[in-house]
């Protein structure tokens, strides 16, 4: 299963439905089934409630990659904060369009990787 590694507390945002973009400097063509993995390293850590940082270095969940979108400046970028919710002056040329977010009842430990990577299945 393609997986991606999300550094804290955006996994968490994804996974309870409040965040339904990621966003990335890089693209793929890859759409389907993507596993999101919590990185060992914040991006922040006062951004949310502790709750969104209890967990790392686990894949906890699935979310489908429908899309991606091109942003073409700070201010079009920014016209999708609410479902990224980057602070200003963080914008990155691509959004990765979520849908469908499920968690997983037990986090799976597993070490991740830059970029896409395949997970096997069966340890999901």
């Amino acid at each position: 299963m393609k997986t991606i590694s999300i550094q804290r507390p955006w996994p968490e945002a994804i996974l309870r439905g409040e965040k339904t973009i990621e966003c990335r400097d890089w693209q793929t063509k890859y759409r389907g089934i993507l596993a999101i993995h919590v990185s060992l390293k914040p991006w922040a850590t006062n951004f949310f409630d502790e709750s969104y940082y209890k967990i790392k270095g686990v894949i906890i969940g699935t979310v489908d990659l429908i899309r991606i979108k091109e942003y073409y400046g700070e201010n079009d970028f920014f016209n999708d904060n609410a479902k990224h919710l980057v602070p200003m002056g963080n914008w990155t040329r691509y959004g990765w369009i979520l849908e469908n977010p499920v968690r997983f009842k037990t986090p799976i430990p597993y070490k991740g990787k830059l970029g896409l990577y395949n997970v096997n299945v069966e340890a999901i």
